[in-house]
């Protein structure tokens, strides 16, 4: 498989990772790293693609080179749902991070470590608090349905990579068209992206799905 690195630009905020809450505040969080640096999950990021392959699927059929019989594309791809057999797929996803991670993750730790800054603070620079209720039939909110979450906020880049077979680079230009809201509370206005993948020259192959503002 060949390693191809894919750009991802939030659009708008985003609730992306945990399903869990933080503490007694918060009820559904997102997912950092140790110093406090946001990361999107490979997982999730792999899942909305295999949802998108669906879609793309049902609309224009896959076709693989490699694929002679009648199976699924999608789950040669993307292997079939609840197979931790990797062998079985075509494609790894990483987790997604921010631009020069490593680099900014060896500074925050030793800055942390100094007690110049806290892991909380590096949270608080990419995240924003949103509360949500729920309104019944009268318009009034319903006791109790008073939440807190943490999202990521919207206008930064993450980088992740997704590694395949170069005879899919179509394929998956294609898929990630479609990938176009990502993470939890998307028919709320969450998770816009926009998505450029790059080629093993690091040049964008091409500008995906909406322009970044």
């Amino acid at each position: 498989m060949e390693s191809h690195k894919v750009k991802m630009f939030l659009l708008s905020d985003a609730l992306i990772g945990a399903s869990e809450g933080y503490g007694a505040i918060i009820d559904k969080d997102s997912v950092f790293d140790e110093v406090g640096l946001p990361i999107i999950p490979g997982k999730r990021i792999k899942g909305i693609l295999r949802s998108e392959a669906k879609l793309l699927n049902t609309y224009k059929p896959i076709k693989l080179s490699n694929n002679n019989t009648t199976d699924d594309p999608v789950e040669l791809l993307f292997g079939k749902p609840g197979n931790t057999n990797i062998k079985n797929e075509s494609v790894y996803v990483s987790n997604f991070c921010v631009d020069e991670y490593d680099a900014n993750k060896v500074f925050l730790r030793k800055e942390i470590k100094q007690g110049r800054i806290s892991r909380s603070e590096v949270i608080s620079y990419f995240t924003a608090l949103r509360t949500t209720t729920r309104i019944n039939e009268d318009g009034i909110a319903a006791e109790t349905s008073l939440r807190t979450i943490r999202v990521l906020k919207r206008g930064f880049h993450f980088v992740g990579e997704l590694a395949f077979d170069n005879q899919y680079v179509s394929v998956f230009k294609d898929i990630l068209s479609l990938t176009r809201r990502i993470g939890s509370m998307r028919n709320r206005g969450l998770g816009q992206i926009s998505c450029s993948l790059i080629d093993s020259n690091k040049h964008d192959l091409e500008s995906l799905n909406g322009n970044e503002k």
